[in-house]
């Protein structure tokens, strides 16, 4: 009962909020100034999942959003499919588990009787290097 009333929940809910940025046209307005600019490309592989993984507390929704509108622009910049895959996907994960939003932050505050808040602020150092660092090997391996 928990899962569904405390994971499920919010995994749908970031489904369709994604859904809804979709679907209003704003996520192929945000990629749609990238043609001709891979740079940007990667910044946006890595910006915008884990933005929206940071709002709706969900890692899949993001990383499928973004996969279905950037891989095929990034595949015409000549960027690697899989590793803007893998980027995407990465990216969203440090942005789910940064979110106050996330089920995992509730159950992990659940089971420690700890704030969500107050684990939040132990793993935000780690998770924004982690951030850091993906951007210096997706900005290297195009280089």
């Amino acid at each position: 009962g928990y899962a569904y009333t405390h994971v499920i929940s919010l995994i749908i809910v970031a489904k369709i909020f994604t859904e809804g940025i979709k679907a209003n046209g704003l996520m192929e307005l945000l990629v749609g100034g990238l043609s001709g600019q891979p740079i940007l490309a990667i910044m946006a592989s890595i910006l915008l999942p884990y933005l929206l993984a940071l709002i709706c507390g969900s890692g899949i929704a993001p990383t499928v959003a973004v996969m279905n509108v950037l891989i095929p622009v990034t595949a015409r910049l000549g960027l690697p499919m899989v590793g803007t895959g893998a980027t995407i996907a990465m990216s969203a994960h440090f942005g789910r588990t940064m979110s106050p939003a996330a089920a995992v932050v509730a159950l992990s505050a659940q089971l420690s009787g700890a704030e969500p808040i107050a684990l939040l602020r132990r793993v935000a150092l780690p998770l924004l290097a982690g951030l850091a660092t993906l951007f210096a090997l997706s900005l290297w391996r195009q280089l």
